[in-house]
């Protein structure tokens, strides 16, 4: 379950990743945590509070993410006053090295925390 979830949000890992992610999951916490967690994320919005932050924002989204589509991050960044959405050439939910779009990603991250 855990490596179809993983390989959902990770379209573009191999599968030695995928496996190696699994394992590290499953040595940090239960699986009932694990479901638990699943169910938080799936059924809590934070839509009511996103008005209330001030500090500057980027939410940087992956266009094609099968997991949390891209209607998601443009709706969070729609939330939060002033902030700005990059929306990154991925399917993977972030980019890792030697991801399609982990440069754009890093890139468009650096520069932010560079203003």
């Amino acid at each position: 379950m855990i490596g179809a979830w993983l390989s959902a949000c990770y379209p573009d890992a191999s599968a030695q990743s995928v496996q190696a992610w699994v394992r590290n999951i499953q040595s940090s916490c239960t699986a009932e945590a694990l479901m638990a967690m699943g169910a938080m994320i799936s059924t809590v919005s934070i839509e009511d509070v996103l008005a209330k932050v001030r500090a500057r924002t980027l939410v940087m989204h992956a266009r094609d993410d099968a997991v949390h589509p891209l209607t998601e991050g443009r709706n969070l960044a729609q939330g939060i006053p002033g902030a700005e959405l990059c929306v990154i050439d991925s399917a993977n939910h972030h980019p890792f090295p030697g991801m399609p779009g982990f440069e754009a990603f890093l890139d468009t991250l650096t520069g932010f925390l560079d203003e």
